[in-house]
């Protein structure tokens, strides 16, 4: 679309870029930056790195439970990412999520993992309307509860004061790839993005009625494009996406 005029390309991202900020319901929650509290619940050593479990309030009356890893013996400012974990239990203390969150701090980074909303320790009935189809009910989009926090999160992550805000990523497997796409498509903070086993086609998805997960569709996405075009929204920044062609509800190698 761009390669004979490629100086339309901007002005198409920063139009693109508020539809999909409005879509995801963006505009009615906190201003990015936002002071946000956090509560110390305890400390762990790990030997070469700390995890810190916190309570983070990402809205207001919305305690999220969190890991914080960090180095121990890392000078200097630190880059800070974001692990976002998948549809699977227990959220961010699954295994492979915390060996993420444990290399990415013993190689220097300052790493938060939060639980989703009836992940980990939020799997409540309390926390259970919130999920997709009830907050499509009240008139919200259906990915708000998830992709607002992962945004508070980057809220946070900027506020450490150990932490370089010229360097924050974000990583996330399945669902957490998918909100790893659109947080890194709508927020310049982000810097470099992974979504692993996330990126798939509007074709693909009707294919497979793979739409058991609503809360990770922006109802409104397709008024202005689909995948192909929330990743567009990333560039120039880095973007590395990851896939393989064994889970089919993951897009295949074709479709990345």
């Amino acid at each position: 679309r761009f390669t004979e005029d490629a100086a339309a390309f901007p002005g198409w991202q920063e139009e693109t870029r508020e539809a999909l900020i409005h879509a995801m319901g963006f505009d009615d929650i906190e201003a990015p930056g936002t002071f946000v509290e956090s509560e110390l619940v305890d400390t762990l050593d790990r030997g070469d790195h700390w995890v810190e479990k916190r309570l983070i309030e990402a809205h207001p009356g919305m305690w999220i439970p969190t890991l914080v890893m960090r180095p121990k013996d890392a000078t200097g400012p630190l880059p800070g990412i974001l692990v976002h974990h998948g549809h699977d239990q227990p959220g961010k203390s699954r295994d492979a999520v915390l060996t993420l969150g444990a290399n990415l701090a013993r190689r220097g980074a300052l790493v938060v993992q939060p639980d989703w909303i009836f992940f980990g320790d939020l799997t409540t009935s309390e926390n259970n309307h919130m999920h997709a189809e009830g907050n499509l009910l009240a008139g919200a989009s259906m990915n708000l509860p998830i992709s607002s926090i992962a945004r508070r999160m980057i809220d946070y992550l900027e506020q450490r004061p150990e932490v370089d805000p010229d360097r924050l990523g974000m990583v996330g497997h399945s669902g957490g790839a998918e909100t790893t796409l659109y947080l890194s498509a709508v927020e310049p903070r982000i810097h470099a993005a992974a979504p692993i086993d996330g990126l798939d086609d509007w074709a693909f998805r009707v294919g497979y009625r793979l739409f058991r997960d609503p809360e990770h569709f922006p109802i409104a996405l397709l008024t202005f494009g689909g995948y192909r075009e929330v990743v567009a929204l990333s560039a120039p920044r880095w973007f590395f996406a990851l896939t393989g062609d064994d889970d089919y509800i993951a897009g295949p190698t074709h479709i990345v």
